[in-house]
C-alpha cells in the first residue's frame, strides 16, 4: 500500500488569480428577471436562492441612497451584489443565500472558492461567512433563520473565511477545501457583520485521483537503471523534504521523500516511499593472471563491474608485502611495471576497496586475490 497522502490547507487571504471552470452560475449577481429593488426582490435574481428570508439583493438601479444605512455600498463590478447580516438584527441571526451548483462537488477533490467582500463602513470588528455543503437544497420555513449554534440540517461545514475587514472596498478572499461527500447545493452565510458579496466563483484544482499523482504510488526502482522523481506540470510550486525546488530530482537510494506543493494557490503535501535495489546482481571480475608482453592479448590489469564506481581504491602489493600499484580511477589499468621497469614473473596480491553507485547498503566492499604476471 503506498504511504503517501495528500492533503488541502485553506489559504484564506487575498488573491489575484482568475478562477476557471466557474461552478457557480450567475456569480455577479448580474442576472435577473427584472429590474429589483434593494430590499424586496431577492426572488428576481437567477439561480441563487434565499436559504433564510433576509439576506438583500442590492442593485443600483433600485438603490436608496437616501438611506445612509447604504451610504457606503459601491459594487465594483457591474450593478448587482448581495448583502447579509449575521448579530445585528438578532444576536442568532445568520443570513444565508444558497446555489444549486453547475456540477457536484467531488468528494475528495480539491477545490478553490472566491468571493469578493467589504463590510459595511460603520460595521466595528472583522467579519466572517460560512460555507455548507448539501446533498440537496434546503427545505426551510421561509420565516425562520438558522443560527451557528443550530447549524443547517444535512449540511457539512466546508470552511469559514474570517478576518474580513475591509470597508467600501471589495477584496478577494479565497479558500481551499476538500469535501468528504459529493454535494450538489452550496450555501454561504454570514457568521459575523454586515458582509457585502459579488463576483463569487467556485473551481475544482484537483481531482481526488489527480492529488495521487503528484509523486505517484510507492515504487521499487532498479538501481542500475537509475530513477528519478518528476513534479507533475499541474504542481505550479514545490519544495522538496530537503529544501530543494528541481522539478526532476534523482532518487540515489531507499527512502521517504516528499514535497510541499502549490497549484493554483492551495496547498498540498505529498510522500512517497522509493525502494532501490539491485534488479540485476552486481558482478565484479577481477582477473588472477595477465602477461604484460606487448601481444595484444591481456596486456593489462584491469577491474571490471557492470556497475559504475562510486568510491574506488586498487592496491597491488609483492611478494615481500612492498605495493607497486595503487590508483583510485576505475577506469586505469596496471601495465606490469615497477617505476618504468618489467616487474618480475610471479604472484602479487590484489586489494580492492570500491562502493557501487546506487547499492542500498551504501556500504563499503574490499575484495582480495592473487594475481600471477607471467610473459
Amino acid at each position: 500500500m503506498k504511504i503517501v497522502f495528500a492533503s488541502a490547507y485553506c489559504f484564506l487571504g487575498v488573491s489575484t488569480l482568475l478562477l476557471s471552470q466557474n461552478l457557480f452560475q450567475n456569480p455577479d449577481f448580474e442576472s435577473f428577471t427584472a429590474i429589483p429593488l434593494v430590499e424586496a426582490s431577492f426572488e428576481e435574481l437567477d439561480s441563487w436562492d434565499r436559504v433564510c428570508f433576509t439576506p438583500d439583493f442590492l442593485h443600483v438601479d433600485g438603490f436608496p441612497f437616501q438611506n445612509p444605512f447604504w451610504s457606503d455600498f459601491f459594487p465594483d463590478e457591474g450593478d448587482g451584489a448581495i448583502f447579509m447580516a449575521s448579530g445585528f438584527f438578532d444576536e442568532k441571526l445568520e443570513e444565508a443565500v444558497g446555489q444549486q451548483l453547475a456540477q457536484p462537488l467531488q468528494a475528495g477533490g480539491l477545490y478553490k472558492f472566491s468571493l469578493d467582500m467589504m463590510l459595511q463602513g460603520s460595521a466595528t470588528g472583522s467579519g466572517a461567512i460560512r460555507v455548507y455543503g448539501l446533498e440537496s437544497p434546503p427545505v426551510l420555513d421561509p420565516d425562520n433563520t438558522f443560527s451557528a449554534s443550530e447549524g443547517l440540517a444535512g449540511a457539512e461545514l466546508l470552511f469559514e473565511i474570517g478576518q474580513i475587514g475591509s470597508r467600501n472596498l471589495y477584496t478577494t478572499y479565497t479558500a481551499c477545501f476538500k469535501p468528504i461527500k459529493s454535494y450538489q447545493y452550496l450555501v454561504i452565510a454570514a457568521h459575523l457583520q454586515l458582509v457585502f458579496a459579488d463576483n463569487a466563483a467556485l473551481e475544482l484544482v484537483l481531482s481526488a485521483e489527480e492529488q495521487q499523482d503528484i509523486l505517484g504510488p510507492d515504487t521499487l526502482a532498479c538501481a542500475e537503471d537509475g530513477f528519478s522523481l518528476t513534479i507533475p506540470p499541474f504542481v505550479d510550486e514545490a519544495q522538496w523534504e530537503n529544501g530543494d525546488t528541481i522539478t526532476l530530482r534523482p532518487i540515489p537510494s531507499s527512502g521517504l521523500y516528499s514535497i510541499e506543493a502549490v497549484s493554483n494557490g492551495c496547498l498540498l503535501e505529498d510522500t512517497i516511499a522509493v525502494a532501490i535495489e539491485f534488479c540485476i546482481p552486481p558482478s565484479l571480475f577481477i582477473p588472477n593472471a595477465f602477461s604484460p608482453n606487448d601481444d595484444g592479448i591481456n596486456d593489462y590489469f584491469e577491474v571490471y563491474s557492470n556497475y559504475s564506481f562510486k568510491e574506488f581504491e586498487l592496491q597491488i602489493y609483492d611478494r615481500w608485502g612492498s605495493q607497486v600499484f595503487r590508483s583510485s580511477d576505475p577506469s586505469s589499468f596496471w601495465n606490469g611495471e615497477i617505476n618504468g621497469a618489467n616487474a618480475n614473473i610471479g604472484t602479487y596480491l590484489v586489494c580492492l576497496k570500491y562502493r557501487l553507485n546506487g547499492d542500498p547498503s551504501g556500504s563499503m566492499r574490499v575484495e582480495t586475490s592473487d594475481l600471477f604476471l607471467l610473459r
